[in-house]
């Protein structure tokens, strides 16, 4: 604005140099005439000055505005980064739950199975230890002898036995008749 009214100031000496010639049969025409120019630029000044403080007032209240629009911008990003960041967080935390909850179900599964695997192993050794005792016991059934052999071989022994009881006796008698006569000459 002060470069403008310094302007305005200059122009009044330029003014009246061109227009001497055209005003000089008056004085009064020619004054007039610059003031009324001079009225002009002042009121062309003041409009042009309520015009750059109203431009002034726009802008200052435009870049009120947009520093409003970019400060809740920046702390709308700064919610969503805190929001974002807390749903980060909530999810790393749910994927760790989940992975302790995967391990142990994992872990109980593998217990389960061995369990299972452990019983069908004792149940197939006990089947086999009763199929192998029953086989052993019908092969111990098999050496020994029933009631009938075992009555058979008593009767042999006794058997036996009277025969060398029989034996004995005809031995004896032998020995008597083999010795009688020689006792006897």
């Amino acid at each position: 604005m002060t470069a403008l009214q310094s302007q305005l100031t200059s122009l009044a000496p330029t003014l009246d140099r061109m227009n001497s010639a055209y005003f000089e049969k008056s004085r009064d025409d020619g004054f007039f005439y610059h003031t009324n120019t001079l009225y002009l630029l002042l009121m062309m000044g003041k409009s042009l000055e309520a015009h750059l403080k109203a431009s002034d007032r726009e802008r200052d209240a435009e870049n009120s505005r947009v520093y409003a629009y970019h400060t809740n911008e920046l702390e709308m990003s700064q919610l969503n980064l805190a929001q974002l960041l807390d749903a980060v967080a909530r999810q790393e935390s749910r994927l760790d739950e989940t992975v302790t909850n995967l391990e142990s179900w994992t872990q109980d599964a593998m217990t389960k199975q061995e369990n299972r695997m452990e019983d069908k192993i004792n149940a197939e050794t006990r089947r086999a230890g009763a199929t192998m005792s029953a086989e052993l016991q019908n092969q111990i059934k098999l050496l020994a002898p029933d009631a009938a052999e075992t009555a058979r071989r008593r009767q042999l022994e006794a058997d036996v036995a009277q025969i060398k009881h029989e034996l004995e006796l005809i031995k004896a008698q032998l020995g008597q008749l083999t010795n009688a006569p020689a006792a006897r000459p």
